[in-house]
Formats: C-alpha cells, structure tokens, sequence
C-alpha cells in the first residue's frame, strides 16, 4: 500500500521555494491499497496511521484541515479533482485568465460544460470498472456544479497550468486530460469523442494566441 493526499488549498509560488498560501481547503490522507487489501478511516485512524510520522503530524495539524479517508473514498476524491483541474486548468491556460474569470462570459461556460459532458463518462465508467457504485456526486449536473464552485471559490486564484505557461514551461494539457483521452479511446460506446468540443474552439477560439506565442491550433 501507499499514502496519497487529495489538497483542495490554493497554493502558488513567487520564485524557487517560495509560495503564497492563497486559500485555504480541506487535506484529504488515505491508503491506496494493492491487491485485495482493504482498509477504513477508523484503521487509519489507528495503529496504521499512528505508525506513520508524516501522516500523524499531518492529520495534528489543524490548520490543514487534513482527514483520513478509505481506500474508495481517496479514489472519488482524486475523480473529483480530476473533474476539476481537467475543467478549469487548460481553459484558464487558454484564455490566460485567472479561474474566476471563466465565468464572466457565455461562451466561456458554454465550454466548460461541454468538457465536463465528455469527462463525466469517463470518471463514472472508471468507478464501474473498479466494481464500485456511481453516487449522485457523480452525475453531469453535480459535477458541473462542483466545478462552477471551485471556479467561484477560488477566483483569484493563477491555475498551475497557467503558472506554468507564465514561467516558460508551457501549458501542460496532458496532465490533467491524458486519462480521460486514454480511457475514452478504450470505452468509444459509453463516451462521446472531443469532436463536439473542438468544433466550438476551433470555431470560437482559432486565432487565439497564448502568452508565450503558442497558438490554440497546437494545444488540440
């Protein structure tokens, strides 16, 4: 097994070790567990975490607002925010806006619910191919609202990818979207294509330039 952790806390950096704690969002800790090895928060919570320094320090430090998580609570956590940096990360990197002006305008929104509709699938089919149910949070209208919040939430906020554009390495759209590419080329029947999405950028966004002279064309 291993420890993960999901952070919902807006973070940035100013130059090399140097970061702003921008927002303040709960900490997430769990196992991910390998082969049929299970485990509960009250495990956790136990002998299990107390036996590991950087956790236990983790979960005393109240201002993180860090909690412990089953291995299948850990895993919709980290589909959720996959949900949300798929959404909100390449957008804010494409537009060179900071998150909370993806909601000012129409045919802003327009395009982040037509990822979310292509992403959902893939999130819900995941949970399917690991023999777990498909909660409610999970559905198109939940995750859009969930998305729509952190844009809120967080509006001031830079997204990573946008720092990375800013500071010359380039926007890495791969991160956040390679999964869900991966996994909707396996599952054609149960996922639409990007084909919808692409028309509407190439249609309303074609001759937009990124900061560093990348242009939308080699982003697809």
């Amino acid at each position: 097994m291993y420890w993960v952790g999901i952070c919902s806390a807006g973070v940035y950096s100013t130059s090399p070790f140097s970061f702003i704690h921008a927002g303040r969002g709960p900490l997430t800790l769990g196992c991910v567990s390998q082969g049929q090895e299970q485990y509960s928060p009250t495990d956790l919570g136990g002998p299990l975490g107390k036996r590991n320094y950087m956790i236990q320090r983790l979960v005393d430090a109240k201002d993180l607002e860090a909690s412990l998580a089953s291995p299948a609570e850990i895993q919709k956590a980290q589909l959720l925010k996959l949900v949300v940096n798929a959404v909100i990360n390449p957008l804010t990197a494409i537009f060179d806006c900071k998150n909370g002006q993806l909601l000012d305008q129409g045919p802003r929104l327009n395009l982040m619910e037509t990822l979310l509709q292509e992403i959902a699938p893939v999130v819900r089919a995941l949970l399917l191919a690991d023999g777990q149910g498909v909660d409610n949070v999970f559905s198109n209208d939940s995750l859009l609202q969930l998305v729509l919040r952190v844009a809120e939430k967080t509006g001031e906020n830079t997204s990573s990818m946008l720092q990375d554009t800013h500071a010359g390495s380039g926007p890495r759209l791969i991160t956040s979207t390679a999964l869900s590419s991966r996994r909707r080329r396996g599952w054609s029947s149960l996922v639409p294509t990007t084909r919808d999405s692409s028309t509407w950028c190439n249609r309303n966004v074609s001759s937009l330039t990124l900061p560093l002279g990348t242009s939308f064309r080699g982003l697809r």
